[in-house]
């Protein structure tokens, strides 16, 4: 449980946390939806915020770019579902696409040439 200054509630419970490739952004994937936060030596700060998605079980971010990938935990919708890789744009608040899988992601990383995606067998 977790609580802030900008009024997120404390059942917001955190499923998940993916840092970026340099370490100096991360991203919360909650019951609610997710969180991308910006680090320096003296500052955190919140960059963007996102309801629209629902529960996310796997949230990876590209950089300090607007994608992030997403996989739903599978507790309210079926649109995020474990079974299904989401690529959002946070600065749209809206899916670039959905891949669809036969089985449950496990996990998801991703580079500027690649998107890898582990799945159960």
């Amino acid at each position: 449980r977790w609580e802030n200054k900008k009024g997120l509630r404390g059942s917001d419970e955190i499923l998940s946390v993916g840092f970026n490739q340099t370490f100096d952004a991360f991203a919360l994937g909650t019951r609610h939806g997710i969180i991308l936060y910006r680090m320096s030596c003296d500052t955190l700060e919140r960059v963007a915020e996102s309801d629209k998605v629902g529960d996310v079980g796997i949230v990876e971010m590209l950089f300090g770019t607007t994608l992030v990938a997403l996989v739903g935990a599978g507790f309210d919708q079926a649109s995020l579902s474990p079974r299904r890789l989401c690529l959002w744009n946070t600065r749209t608040a809206a899916p670039i696409c959905e891949v669809p899988f036969n089985t449950a992601i496990l996990g998801v990383k991703l580079n500027r040439k690649r998107l890898v995606v582990a799945l159960m067998k």
